[in-house]
């Protein structure tokens, strides 16, 4: 892709989104549906739900109760965020695997070995797991058995999480590129260069690629050829992905906390100066934005305004806030918490072993949070379980964690019939008017130190003149990999697929 030719005008990107609208091509306009798509309420296919990183599923969970219907154990190795479809949870792993796991039982299905940590969430779509790994490959696997489809190297190490529409497979580079992928072949459709790491998911919507790279830069790039529509230099560091709903895009930065941009021109409509935990995510429906703040305190601005509705002290560290249908849940330091979306009441509050900070996904009413410290939770309502109490006080209290559980080791799943929620005293948040700052906590990392990374790529310097919103010079590559090299198909041993080296020399 010849970044050159990446300026367009305002005249021909408005006929565009016209002729898109008339076509009914790349989803619903946002018009009628405030969020552009959302997890089905059966599944959660990728990372935050589905192709706009919103994190909204249509199904509640329990209100009242909860308890813990099974665990999957890993020998003190960290989980990505899992994905599930179709009665299965995939989840990727410190210790190099891909898990296949039932998700009534926990039982292990398969696992598919590469190696290298595999620290993001996969992307499950038609049958095929798509997945990166910090051996530098993005690999494509049978959903039914792990069998490996295809790999395509990237040169370094893997820490975005691919997100799969329309055939094509959108993952961002530590190198600093967004890559389109075929999704059937694995072979490079377009590449383009922001010259900084990308580690969130990129979002797809309505033909259009949106991503974010360390330093701060939002791109809208055309999803069929990487031709680059407007950017905006946020100059504030972002680890998260944006997420796109309201004919808007969300991004959660270190400095300037929350910033909305439009999606047509990238024209900032309003930034909430709230203190945010920099790898966390964000969650958006219609009316309610949830980003999860320093000091375990989570925040839930008005999408439209970016003003505060209420601030809710999570207790310690929080993360990965997922709406589910007037329930806003959290992971935090040891709990993962339910509270009401409207009004912050708590719901319940479920202990979780010390540190595990997990990320959530909600499918058919049940909860599946994927810790850091390696224990994978399935929770669902139960009529044994006690709910929480209703907390009264303002200041945090400190949680017990609860009580490790018997599954230990490489892959053991304990299923729990006795429901070990615990009551607990975390209180009820304030509402304010005026949202408040506080130094960040220093989050668990999975990504490279920032200032070491190496760009170890040939690249072809293009200069372009700038998009519809900027018009600065840019510096773009433009990179046509080959395919998979090696497609030899994994053997099977064990449920085990173990994905081989690769032959080159590339860092990882």
């Amino acid at each position: 892709m010849d970044d050159g030719e990446g300026a367009v005008s305002r005249r021909r990107f408005l006929a565009r989104c016209g002729a898109l609208a008339a076509a009914g091509v790349g989803g619903t306009s946002s018009a009628a549906a405030p969020v552009s798509a959302q997890a089905d309420g059966a599944s959660w296919p990728m990372h935050r739900g589905d192709v706009t990183n919103t994190a909204t599923a249509p199904e509640t969970v329990p209100t009242e109760s909860v308890r813990q219907r099974w665990r999957f154990d890993v020998r003190g190795e960290s989980f990505a965020p899992p994905a599930v479809v179709d009665g299965t949870v995939y989840v990727g792993c410190g210790n190099g695997t891909l898990y296949a796991l039932d998700a009534a039982t926990g039982e292990r299905q398969w696992r598919a070995s590469t190696g290298a940590s595999v620290a993001t969430a996969p992307a499950v779509v038609d049958g095929t797991v798509y997945f990166g790994s910090d051996d530098a490959n993005v690999y494509a696997v049978s959903a039914a058995d792990g069998s490996e489809q295809w790999r395509t190297s990237l040169g370094l190490r893997v820490r975005s999480s691919p997100t799969v529409t329309g055939g094509t497979v959108y993952v961002g580079g530590v190198d600093g590129n967004v890559y389109a992928l075929d999704a059937t072949s694995g072979d490079e459709n377009w590449s383009f260069s922001t010259n900084d790491p990308l580690y969130g998911a990129p979002a797809v919507v309505d033909g259009l690629v949106y991503a974010t790279n360390v330093n701060g830069t939002v791109y809208a790039l055309d999803a069929a050829d990487g031709r680059r529509y407007w950017e905006v230099a946020l100059e504030a560091r972002v680890h998260s992905p944006p997420s796109v709903a309201n004919d808007t895009v969300y991004v959660a930065t270190e400095n300037d906390g929350v910033v909305a941009l439009t999606t047509r021109f990238g024209e900032r409509q309003w930034s909430a100066d709230v203190s945010v935990q920099s790898e966390s995510p964000l969650a958006v429906t219609a009316d309610r934005l949830a980003v999860a703040g320093a000091s375990g305190t989570l925040h839930v601005l008005d999408p439209a305004t970016g003003a505060e509705r209420y601030r809710y002290g999570a207790g310690l560290d929080c993360t990965s806030p997922v709406f589910a249908d007037g329930v806003l849940c959290v992971g935090t330091n040891d709990r993962v918490q339910a509270i009401d979306a409207a009004t912050s009441a708590q719901h319940w509050s479920y202990s979780v072993d010390s540190g595990e900070l997990p990320s959530l996904a909600v499918v058919d009413g049940g909860v599946y949070a994927a810790g850091q410290s390696g224990t994978l939770y399935a929770l669902d309502g139960g009529a044994e379980s006690t709910a929480s109490p209703t907390p009264t006080s303002t200041a945090s209290a400190s949680p017990t964690p609860a009580a490790a559980g018997n599954g230990a080791g490489d892959g053991s799943s304990t299923t729990t019939a006795t429901p070990t929620s615990t009551p607990t005293a975390t209180p009820t948040s304030t509402a304010t008017a005026t949202p408040t700052s506080t130094p960040t906590a220093t989050p668990a990392s999975v990504s490279d130190p920032l200032d070491s990374l190496p760009v170890g790529r040939d690249a072809t310097l293009l200069a372009g003149a700038g998009g519809a919103v900027t018009s600065v010079l840019l510096l773009a590559s433009y990179l046509r990999r080959g395919g998979s090299g090696d497609d030899e198909a994994a053997k099977a041993a064990d449920s085990e697929v173990t994905m081989q080296a690769p032959d080159d020399d590339d860092e990882t």
